[in-house]
């Protein structure tokens, strides 16, 4: 007790020095100056506070990148069927036109018979010059013959049309089917799906009529390219229905992955539809995800974050931000995986930051 005694007393002796000089004249000149500087130094470090950027802060944490995109796909037959023609044969007459609906014996287009007479001339001339070769015999004679063998089915194939006046009608088209009421009926029909002649046109190989075979149903393609290849799970809204999509291994050309997934084939199927598909990934889970605000890229391409320190001045500890560089493993439209956990990132600035620049952080 006379130890807290005494300590008071020392205290109060050393205030009342201190009033006494302040009375004095020159004590209270001293104080105006210490006012005055004081003053000064309070508005000084306002003013500096008040220029400082202010930032907000996050952390990596674990997560998952998620990645949404929108492309666009094609409908396709999954069978067709492609009629043969005989090459170089005038075309005098077509019936048909892509998208148009074919039956059995319909129509297709008609050829020139007189090219068709001439084509058939030409090749027995082929097979009379053949049967000279086969009775020589030997490896000469028995190619002579199988050749021989070709250009009869060819010559074959050349009378039926003759016959039929040059007229190519369908054939092997699948039967049409009857509904509960008994009625014939073919909700997607056969349908032309590429027609490329008209009269006068030369008849090629290259350029065959095909048409689409609903039975085999559809598939959908479509492409990504090798930048936006993930494990990617898809979703295809065909007409008012919405399908999920199942795909083998993409095939990979020209730097695109191209995609095909047999789908339900919709009414009044349309070879060649483009349908909007929806596809999303959903990667593993990252050890550090941050904010895709949080990344910032130099002039040379590599990427980095500004990390929030403290250090000690004259007037006490201040915090600044120090650059970081990171590196990127995976990313989506939101979030980035990196390598490395970090802690105390700058996520939002109201103004430009530089390396080491003091800041003032804020808890949004």
């Amino acid at each position: 007790m006379e130890n807290v005694i005494v300590i008071l007393e020392k205290i109060w002796m050393a205030i009342t020095v201190v009033f006494r000089f302040l009375k004095s004249k020159f004590g209270l000149i001293i104080l105006v100056v210490l006012a005055i500087v004081g003053g000064f130094t309070y508005l000084s470090y306002r003013n500096y506070i008040k220029n400082l950027p202010i930032v907000t802060l996050t952390s990596s944490v674990n997560n998952a990148i998620r990645t949404q995109m929108e492309t666009t796909g094609t409908l396709y037959y999954n069978e067709v069927l492609e009629v043969s023609l005989p090459q170089g044969c005038h075309v005098e007459e077509v019936f048909v036109g892509e998208g148009d609906a074919v039956e059995t014996d319909m129509p297709l287009l008609r050829m020139k018979v007189a090219d068709l007479q001439v084509a058939r001339l030409n090749k027995q001339l082929q097979i009379e010059a053949l049967e000279e070769v086969e009775e020589v015999g030997g490896t000469e004679g028995e190619l002579a013959y199988w050749k021989k063998e070709l250009l009869l089915e060819e010559v074959s194939v050349l009378e039926e049309l003759i016959k039929a006046e040059g007229v190519v009608k369908a054939e092997g088209l699948p039967e049409t089917e009857s509904n509960s009421a008994g009625e014939e009926t073919t909700i997607n029909p056969v349908r032309i799906i590429k027609q490329a002649y008209k009269k006068g046109d030369l008849t090629s190989p290259d350029v065959p009529i095909t048409m689409g075979l609903p039975e085999g149903g559809c598939y959908l393609e479509w492409q990504i390219s090798a930048k936006d290849y993930k494990d990617y799970k898809g979703t295809a809204c065909i007409r008012t229905q919405k399908e999920n999509l199942t795909w083998e291994a993409p095939k990979f050309a020209n730097g695109v992955y191209i995609y095909r997934s047999l789908v339900d084939t919709p009414e009044k199927f349309v070879h060649g539809e483009q349908i909007k598909i929806e596809l999303n990934y959903v990667s593993e889970s990252h050890k550090a995800v941050l904010p895709r605000a949080c990344i910032r890229t130099d002039a040379d391409g590599s990427t980095y974050v500004y990390q929030v320190d403290t250090r000690t001045r004259n007037y006490g500890e201040e915090q600044y931000v120090r650059k970081l560089g990171v590196t990127i493993i995976e990313q989506d439209d939101i979030n980035v995986a990196i390598k490395g956990s970090v802690y105390d990132v700058v996520l939002g600035s109201f103004q430009q930051l530089q390396d080491l620049m003091t800041v003032i952080v804020i808890s949004e």
